[in-house]
């Protein structure tokens, strides 16, 4: 299993610039599977929140939900 981070205070291996103001320290943090099948993101508590783009195009606020190569984050 690989765990990413997703933040201002992670460089590797998604560095967030420190003036977007919108994204937290720690925000996200990804787990893939061994297999490299299942992926989930899980909001960190972060301060704005983590949405997902649904089917019909709008973007609804996630906590903790599986995630493909096609998900849209916001």
């Amino acid at each position: 299993m690989w765990e990413f981070y997703v933040g201002k205070n992670h460089a590797e291996p998604i560095a967030i610039p420190a003036s977007k103001s919108a994204v937290s320290g720690n925000h996200i943090k990804i787990t893939v599977s061994d297999d490299k099948k299942t992926w989930i993101l899980e909001d960190l508590n972060s301060t704005n929140g983590t949405y997902i783009r649904d089917d019909e195009g709008n973007f609804r606020q996630v906590y903790k939900c599986y995630i493909t190569e096609k998900t849209i984050i916001r």
